[in-house]
């Protein structure tokens, strides 16, 4: 209790009150705005139902569309329409033995190197308690990096397993780095060589997932971790969905060599996928150690600015949560959404422009991300009130300073 006291002194020495007098909504206004936003939080059935029977085809097409015929989208159409079997053929073939042995060995070597490798102590912080978590994701990956090297290396597997068996591997984020080499290798199978624009994107990308698994405790304190618990959503996205859009643009130049660009604007991508990966970086490794030290954290050596927002628990009992309003959280509510976004926009220029198919999968995540922040916003009016919105009147803009 003592410390809850603290944290309250120490955010409303001025800052909150002036936020509230200038707040041009009412407490009457918020209430009505958290009932309603309380029933729009559950997706009815129907909606659920669409969803589960709709994503998985489209996820399917998606890959096929990329991978067959460049994202091309009339070639796609005609072949999905206009040649045997139709539609049927952007389905993965529930008989592939060798992708089957290779899911499970490579489940079977996760699981291996979870409990056998050295661990790390992750501190998860939440309302209900803080806890301590395991991780060894990083020395995993780089482990089943190089284990899948030496097998095609002495002759065990084609080097070009996965991508001939992609449709029916259903893989985990661990495996993207795999999937990066085994494109890379898939290039020199074919004779095309590695152009510049495919050895930019595949150390661009290997940066990317290094960081994730690196900094594996970031992402076991995001909102995205905590809430989304082991259904459909987190099984399909983190299964199938993600390494299907997220192999997209490297799927396109390894394989067909399409619309990729010239060495100076493979340097322009480069540089901006790397900045934005470091930005992110920054903006959760922020949050993170400012959550951790509840509060008493100095950027710039100046005290950060942040609300003490008042809500109650499940139970009914009254908590405090802390919003940062310093920093690179205090130009935007959302900096490491619109550096992901970013991220991704470089990841997909590489391409050049084959198709605006092809560049489907940035778009999604843009998408994506835009719907996830307004959807962790509404959740965070309906938890904290007039809290959220004093924040809202401190941090304008979601995504770009005085823009949006």
């Amino acid at each position: 209790m003592k410390e809850l006291n603290r944290v309250r002194r120490s955010s409303f020495g001025g800052s909150a009150s002036s936020l509230a007098r200038r707040s041009s909504i009412s407490q009457k206004d918020i209430i009505a705005l958290q009932e309603t936003l309380q029933k729009q939080q559950k997706l009815s059935s129907q909606v659920v139902l669409l969803l589960i029977v709709t994503v998985p085809p489209v996820t399917f097409l998606i890959f096929y569309s990329i991978s067959i015929h460049s994202g091309l989208f009339m070639p796609t159409i005609t072949a999905l329409f206009f040649r045997w079997p139709f539609v049927f053929q952007c389905l993965p073939s529930l008989w592939d033995t060798i992708a089957w042995k290779f899911s499970i060995v490579h489940c079977a070597l996760q699981l291996i190197f979870y409990w056998f490798l050295p661990h790390d102590q992750a501190l998860v912080m939440s309302s209900a308690g803080d806890q301590l978590r395991e991780i060894n994701s990083f020395f995993s990956c780089v482990l089943t990096c190089l284990l899948y090297v030496l097998g095609a290396t002495v002759g065990f597997y084609r080097g070009d397993l996965i991508y001939t068996h992609f449709n029916s591997i259903v893989a985990i984020f661990a495996l993207f780095s795999v999937l990066t080499m085994a494109f890379l290798i898939l290039s020199y199978h074919l004779g095309t060589g590695n152009s510049d624009s495919l050895l930019c994107l595949s150390l661009t990308q290997i940066l990317y997932i290094s960081h994730f698994h690196w900094s594996e405790d970031l992402y076991l304190n995001s909102l995205d971790s905590k809430r989304s618990s082991c259904g459909f959503y987190r099984l399909w996205a983190d299964f199938v969905l993600a390494p299907v859009i997220y192999t997209a643009p490297i799927t396109v130049i390894s394989h067909y060599h399409l619309g990729t660009v010239g060495l100076i604007s493979n340097c322009i991508f480069s540089t901006i996928a790397v900045a934005s990966i470091i930005f992110t970086a920054k903006c959760d490794r922020q949050k993170y150690d400012f959550r951790k030290t509840k509060g008493d954290f100095k950027m710039g050596g100046v005290d950060a600015f942040f609300i003490s927002a008042k809500y109650k628990t499940e139970s009914g009992e009254p908590n405090i949560n802390l919003l940062l309003g310093s920093g690179h959280w205090g130009v935007c509510r959302h900096p490491n959404y619109t550096s992901e976004a970013l991220t991704f926009v470089a990841f997909s220029a590489f391409q050049g422009f084959p198709s605006i198919f092809a560049h489907f999968p940035a778009f999604f995540v843009i998408g994506f991300l835009i719907a996830r922040a307004y959807t962790d916003e509404n959740r965070c009016l309906i938890k904290y009130g007039q809290f959220w919105a004093q924040y809202c009147s401190k941090v304008k803009y979601r995504f770009f300073p005085g823009v949006f």
